[in-house]
This record gives structure tokens, C-alpha cells and sequence, in this order.
């Protein structure tokens, strides 16, 4: 039936009906209509207006309220509205005025009192505000907004205990209200009440046991006074009843990620950005979260051009058509994509690092190559020939070297697969590596290896925090030392013809003989490697060299020794699969 032939009153009807389920335009429309045909209705003029102001269209929407009170003074709800839309339209005074006349024709309309309160407070008028609310609780002792209200005003003024009496007095008139018994345990938290806001958090989560609301919030309390795990306990138990609760989720994340748990938190992060994909809280704490998981080097490392073009220009060279390629440890999945274009027929990658393994999928199928690589989340020593690589291969290709070359086991998985996953005559990339060194003198870093004595104080127990013996990075070039001797080769490492495995208590040991030439005290060796990915292309770790990401490891001796030029200094280098270490006599 079209609109014409209904009465005025369906219309208006519909026209409600249209406004209360959220179509404004088209209760807009109808009320439009019906305004045409009873111009001199107040209630018809008071209703469009009313909605016009609620879109924004305050031009359109005061004239009609005007036009209403003209015709008709005692139209109460045309009084608060245009009241409330003056106040809002800066028209502060004329607003007060509407809205103090609408209370006296209507005294018994607590709501028109509470809006008079609530603008009042906007113009801080605070004693009418708080006698007006003071009057609506007394009217009406369940009129919870009020209390709310009058609780706000009392915090704001600092006036803490009329604060919580009030609340108190909102839970004596509605026991138990849910929304009051937050309201009073976080201004006791936020105010450092802990002892009445436990107690306070304790009694909501009595009365609404099976409410996630109030576990969630008695955790986070938990969590900001230090008590993590039974904060984390209250979450969950938030979570359990209510799994797709935003804050709760990245909330649990948070403490897992305190607590150590990072598997759990990302977890729960990750629920986080499902549940709101455009939340940046739950984005970047995922994004923080995984850098810590993945270290920073994985990106220096992809960012290196000399790095990637070398590996590329020895897998173009190596790859023949019908190639099986293993990757060991391959974190982006580059090398393997890198192969897979060079034309080998299948490449088995692996990688240890779950969420890398995951992602090197990714990339892969990004890529368009998920039909010719396979990524597997194991270690290489667990890959078997006939279940994870269908044939031996013939190329195996790594990038598995720290700062010191050893460091992540590039000697026993580089033997388990010559020896159980390749073929006799594989390929492998790299095919070398070749360690050189230099005695320095660097007081700064001397100073903490081993921890001793700082600024005139005696530091020695912070000691017990240093992993002792071993190297760490340095950017030599950006570190103040004095060379003392002159660049000197180490260790060569032929991945053809490995050494046999050294157990890092049963290390090999190398006699070095280091002539000085500068006059000092030996406080460290520092070395790097030069990579042979075959006979025709190397890259190197060493200051300026192509490798800039690596840097280079430093070995600060504790037991620093005077030389002076033209001496030699024994030092002996001790190898094990995957430690290097260095003495000093």
C-alpha cells in the first residue's frame, strides 16, 4: 500500500518504527509527508525535528522545534530537545533556560531533570548540577544514572569518600547492579584503595560468577598490581565466557608476554586481530611481539644485496634441470625460491623456527611456487630420504652462520646431510669458510669481561649475569680500539672435507703463534670469515666487507696481557661443532 493511502497515524507509526530500527532517512521522509498534510501538528513538527538534530542537521531540525513550542508551549519533549540543541549549538543560556522551563511544566519527568543536570555540569554550574541529581536519587532511590553521575562529579572534585558513599548508596538501592559494582571497585583501584578494591572486585565476581565482565576486570586489577598469575587465572576464566572479548584477549597477551609465555601470547594476540583486524593496539602488539621472536638480524640479513646476489649467482651456476635442492634453515624462503628459479626441479626446505616455517610457506605460495617447494618445521638431522625428500639431493644450500661462522650449528647439520641426505657428488653451497683474526687492545669492552670494577665501584656480582667465554658482535668500525697485531689466518673450514665432530667440552685445540706489531695490552681478539660459496665467488664478514649484516665477534680475554712490538703472543683456538673460543697463557 503506498504511503498516501494510509491514515496519519499508521504514518507516524512507521515513521517511528523506521527511526528505531536505524533508517532515519526514511523516517525523515515519512514524518516530511506527514508534516505536509497537518502543517499545524506540534507533536509531527517536534518528532522530524528531533531526528533532523540526531543526523546533525541542526538548520533544518531548530526551526521545527521552534515552530512547535510556538504552536504549541506545553510540548514538553519539543522543549528539551530544542533546549539540548542550543546548549550544543553554543547557544548556552537560551538552551538552560528550555530546559529549566521543561522541568517546571514537567516536575515529575526525572529524565528532563537528569538533562538539565547533566548540562549544568557542562557549563560547571556544579552545585545546581549536584542538588539536581541529589533530588532525582531522593525521587527515585533506583534512578542509577543519577548516581553514576553524582559519583563522576564527586571524583572530579577530589571528594573521594562522597565518591564511594555514593556508589555504596546506588548498590544499597539496586543490589548488585553490575555496571555500579565496576564503577566502585576501579575508582578504589584507580584512587590505590587495593585493599577495599580487592575486596570490591571479590564481591562482583561472587554476584556474577558466570559474567566474564567481572573476571576480566578483576584481572587486569591483579595484573597492575603486580600479581600476574593469578591475574592471568581471572582472565581466563574472562575468556573461557566470553572468547571474543577484544581487551580480554590482548590482556592475556600482555601477561603471557610478562610472564615469559610467548607462544601463549601470541596466541592470543593473534585471536586479538582476528576478532578486529583494524584494532592497532592488537596489531602492534602482535608485530613486537614477533620481532622478539624473530631477531632483528633476519631483516639485515635480507636487506643484504651482496649477500642475496652471491648466493644467487652460486645456485644459477649449481642448478641443472631435475635438481633436488635441500635448504637448511630457510627462514624467508629466499634461497629456496631463489633455487626454484634457477630452474631445479624440487626443493625441500626446512626450517626449526615454527612461525618462520610457517611464513616461509607463505612467501612460497606468494610466489607462486607451492608446487615446487615443500617447507617442513623440523630440523634438518630429523628430514628423511623417502618421507620428507623423496630422493637424495643434489645441491644443498645454507645460510646457517652467526658472527663467529659456528655458532648455529653449520658443522653437524652441513655432516648429518652430506652424510644421510645428499648424494655422493652434491653440491654444496657454501662450500667453505675461512676464519681471520687480529689481537686489540679495547678497554671499554675489557671493562665488563669479566665484570669488575666501574666508576670506583666494585660491580663483581653482576657477573653472574654474563655468559662467560664466549664471543660476542661488535661493528669494529664503530669501536675504539688499538690493533696490535697484524690480520692473521685462523681456521679454514673445507665443507667438503669437514673435521670430525668436537664436543664443545672436548674441544679441539689449535696452536696459533700472533706477532705484535704496536706495543699494548692484548684485551681481545677480534675475527670474521670470508665465505666461499664456490671456487669463483666468496664474500666476507670482515670491516667493509660485502657482508655488512654479520659484523664481526669479539673474544675479550679475561686475563689481559702487556706486549710490546716485536714479540709473539702463543694463542690457542679451540674448536668444538659449534663453539669458538680462545686462550691466552
Amino acid at each position: 500500500m503506498s504511503d498516501q493511502h494510509l491514515t496519519p497515524e499508521s504514518i507516524f507509526q512507521q515513521a517511528m518504527l523506521a527511526h528505531q530500527s536505524g533508517q532515519s532517512q526514511e523516517a525523515i521522509r515519512l514524518l516530511q509527508q506527514l508534516s505536509e498534510q497537518l502543517p499545524d501538528n506540534d507533536n509531527v513538527l517536534a518528532t522530524l525535528g528531533a531526528i533532523l538534530l540526531s543526523t546533525g542537521d541542526m538548520q533544518s531540525g531548530l526551526p521545527l522545534l521552534d515552530k512547535a513550542l510556538s504552536l504549541n508551549p506545553a510540548n514538553v519533549d519539543a522543549r528539551v530537545n530544542l533546549g539540548i540543541a542550543l546548549q550544543s549549538s553554543g547557544r548556552t543560556e537560551d538552551g538552560l533556560q528550555h530546559l529549566r522551563l521543561a522541568v517546571e511544566q514537567a516536575p515529575q519527568r526525572l529524565d528532563i531533570r537528569f538533562n538539565l543536570a547533566n548540562v549544568q555540569l557542562q557549563l560547571q554550574q556544579y552545585d545546581e548540577a549536584i542538588g539536581q541529581l541529589q533530588s532525582l536519587v531522593q525521587a527515585d532511590a533506583s534512578f542509577l544514572p543519577a548516581y553514576h553521575t553524582l559519583g563522576a562529579v564527586y571524583g572530579f572534585q577530589n571528594q573521594l569518600e562522597e565518591m564511594y558513599s555514593i556508589y555504596e548508596q546506588a548498590l544499597q538501592a539496586v543490589p548488585n547492579d553490575l555496571q555500579t559494582m565496576v564503577i566502585l571497585a576501579n575508582s578504589l583501584a584507580d584512587n590505590g584503595q587495593v585493599e577495599r578494591a580487592t575486596r570490591a572486585y571479590k564481591n562482583m565476581v561472587t554476584a556474577h560468577p558466570q559474567h566474564f565482565l567481572p573476571h576480566a576486570v578483576f584481572g587486569k586489577f591483579l595484573i597492575d598490581i603486580g600479581s600476574l598469575s593469578e591475574g592471568k587465572s581471572s582472565l581466563e576464566q574472562a575468556v573461557a565466557l566470553q572468547p571474543n572479548d577484544l581487551n580480554t584477549n590482548i590482556l592475556l597477551g600482555n601477561v603471557h608476554r610478562d610472564l615469559g609465555n610467548i607462544n601463549q601470547a601470541e596466541q592470543f594476540y593473534r585471536r586479538a586481530v582476528q576478532i578486529d583486524p583494524t584494532h592497532q593496539g592488537a596489531t602492534m602488539n602482535l608485530r613486537r611481539l614477533m620481532s622478539v621472536k624473530i631477531p632483528y638480524w633476519h631483516f639485515e640479513m635480507l636487506a643484504d644485496s651482496h649477500r642475496n646476489d652471491a648466493y644467487e649467482k652460486a645456485l644459477r651456476k649449481a642448478v641443472k634441470p631435475g635438481h633436488t635442492v635441500l635448504d637448511i634453515g630457510t627462514g624467508s624462503g629466499l634461497l629456496s625460491m631463489m633455487a626454484a628459479r634457477a630452474g631445479a626441479n624440487q626443493v625441500v626446505a626446512c626450517e626449526m623456527h615454527e612461525r618462520l616455517a610457517q611464513t616461509a610457506k607463505e612467501i612460497v605460495a606468494l610466489n607462486g611456487f607451492a608446487n615446487s617447494i615443500q617447507v617442513y618445521h623440523k630440523k634438518s638431522t630429523l628430514l628423511k630420504v623417502g618421507e620428507e625428500l623423496p630422493e637424495k639431493a643434489d645441491i644443498v644450500v645454507s645460510e646457517i652462520l652467526d658472527v663467529g661462522a659456528l655458532g648455529e650449528g653449520a658443522l653437524p647439520s652441513i655432516r648429518h646431510a652430506v652424510q644421510q641426505l645428499a648424494k655422493p657428488n652434491a653440491t654444496l653451497i657454501p662450500s667453505a669458510v675461512k676464519l681471520w683474526g687480529q689481537l686489540i687492545e679495547i678497554p671499554a669492552r675489557s671493562k665488563v669481561a669479566p665484570v669488575k670494577e666501574i666508576s670506583g665501584f666494585d660491580l663483581s656480582p653482576f657477573e653472574q649475569y654474563r655468559i662467560p667465554n664466549e664471543y660476542l658482535k661488535v661493528v669494529l668500525k664503530a669501536e675504539k680500539y688499538k690493533a696490535l697485531s697484524p690480520v692473521m689466518p685462523l681456521l679454514d673450514i673445507d665443507f667438503y672435507q669437514l673435521p670430525p665432530a668436537y664436543a664443545d667440552d672436548q674441544p679441539r685445540h689449535i696452536p696459533l703463534e700472533i706477532p705484535i706489531n704496536t706495543s699494548g695490552t692484548v684485551q681481545a681478539l677480534v675475527f670474521w670469515f670470508d665465505l666461499y660459496l664456490d671456487e669463483d665467488t666468496m664474500v666476507s664478514s670482515k670491516p667493509n666487507g660485502e657482508l655488512e649484516h654479520w659484523g664481526q665477534a669479539l673474544f675479550c680475554f679475561p686475563n689481559p696481557k702487556a706486549v710490546g712490538a716485536g714479540s709473539t703472543v702463543p694463542v690457542t683456538l679451540l674448536q668444538s661443532d659449534q663453539i669458538i673460543r680462545f686462550l691466552l697463557p
